[in-house]
C-alpha cells in the first residue's frame, strides 16, 4: 500500500486490478529464466490507476512514431526473496538487475506509457521509460531508455524525496495531453536523479542530467567489475594495478557529479 499512500489521485482514476503473472506469461512467451525471475521475486502485480481524459481530462497524444492514449500506475510488490543488503554507499539490493529485466518485460507487454513503482518492505523505487511503436512490427513496443530511482525509504524520506513525491501528484503534472503527463513524470524522475547524485539542486535540462548519470551508471558498473576482479586475484601486484584504476574511475565520476553542480 505504499504508493498509495505517496499519490493521491480522484477516484475516477483508481482501477486496482490485479495483473495475474500466468497471463503475462502466456502473452509474452518470455524464456525459463525470464518466468523464474517472476515466480521466484514477484509477489503481486497491480494495474493501480489510469490517467486518461475520462480520470483526469488529458486528451491523447498520437504522431508518427508514439500513440499515448492514456498513462499507468502499476505496482510490482515483491517477495522476501527479493533479498537487501547495506553497501558504504548506500541501501542496495542484490537483485536489482533481475527487477530491471522483470520491469523491462512489462512495460513492452502493456501498450501505454507507464510509471511503475516497485516495492519492497518500506522502501519503493520508480521506474519510466517513454515508448514508440515498433517499425518493424506494430504489435511491439519498443523501449526508450529504462530511468529508474534508486531505492526509497518511504519512513525517512529526505528533502529530494518529498519534492519528488510532490512533483509527482496529479495536479502538478502538465495536462495538456498524455505525451506532456508523462513527459512530466520522467522529467521529475531525471531531476531527482540528479540532485540525489550531488545532494543539491540540479538546473540542467533533463537531457544534460540523464546524459551525465549514465556515464555515471557505466563507471560505476566497471568498478564493480573490477573489485569482484580484485577478490578472485592472487597476484598482489595485479590487484595494486586494479586499485589504481578504481581511482581513475573515482576521480572521472567526481568530474561528472561537479557538470552536475
Amino acid at each position: 500500500m505504499l504508493i498509495e499512500e505517496l499519490i493521491k489521485v480522484p477516484n475516477v482514476a483508481i482501477i486496482n486490478s490485479i495483473l495475474p503473472k500466468q497471463d503475462i506469461f502466456e502473452a509474452t512467451g518470455m524464456t525459463k529464466s525470464d518466468k523464474d525471475y517472476f515466480v521466484r521475486y514477484v509477489k503481486q502485480i497491480r494495474w493501480l490507476y489510469k490517467f486518461d481524459d475520462a480520470s483526469v481530462r488529458i486528451k491523447p497524444f498520437v504522431n508518427d512514431e508514439k500513440s499515448y492514449l492514456e498513462a499507468e500506475l502499476i505496482s510490482i510488490k515483491l517477495k522476501k526473496e527479493f533479498q537487501e543488503y547495506n553497501h558504504n554507499t548506500g541501501n542496495y539490493h542484490r537483485f536489482d538487475a533481475r527487477l530491471d529485466r522483470i520491469v523491462d518485460i512489462l512495460l513492452r507487454f502493456i501498450p501505454y506509457p507507464i510509471l511503475l513503482c516497485a516495492e519492497f518492505n518500506d522502501e519503493i523505487k520508480f521506474y519510466v521509460s517513454h515508448i514508440s511503436e515498433s517499425k518493424s512490427d506494430y504489435d511491439k513496443i519498443t523501449l526508450d531508455e529504462l530511468i529508474y530511482t534508486d531505492w526509497i525509504d518511504v519512513n525517512n524520506l529526505d528533502g529530494f524525496d518529498k519534492e519528488l513525491i510532490e512533483k509527482l501528484q496529479i495536479d502538478n503534472l502538465d495536462k495538456t495531453n498524455v505525451f506532456t503527463f508523462y513527459d512530466d513524470i520522467v522529467t521529475a524522475i531525471i531531476q531527482y536523479n540528479g540532485s540525489k547524485e550531488v545532494g543539491q539542486e540540479v538546473t540542467l535540462s533533463s537531457d544534460e542530467i540523464q546524459k551525465i548519470m549514465d556515464d555515471i551508471k557505466m563507471l560505476e558498473r566497471k568498478i564493480t567489475e573490477i573489485r569482484v576482479a580484485i577478490r578472485r586475484e592472487d597476484n598482489f601486484n595485479k590487484k595494486m594495478d586494479y586499485n589504481i584504476h578504481i581511482k581513475e574511475l573515482q576521480m572521472e565520476i567526481k568530474t561528472l557529479q561537479e557538470e552536475l553542480k
